[in-house]
């Protein structure tokens, strides 16, 4: 795979994977809702990665 205007060598001294956070909607989640308000948003949708609470599957 290749293309001319993006390079795939990884950079290990600065960027690992995942090379970065998640969105961190859990410590957020308060102040991002009441700046929907403000702008006047009359929904929100959250979801959930599944995968990311049972990485194996069979967790219980």
């Amino acid at each position: 795979m290749s293309s001319p205007d993006f390079d795939f060598i990884l950079d290990c001294e600065n960027y690992t994977y995942p090379n970065h956070k998640g969105i961190g909607n859990y410590h957020r989640f308060q102040k991002d809702i009441a700046l929907f308000a403000e702008i006047g948003f009359k929904c929100y949708r959250f979801s959930i990665a599944w995968t990311r609470i049972f990485p194996n599957g069979n967790e219980q």
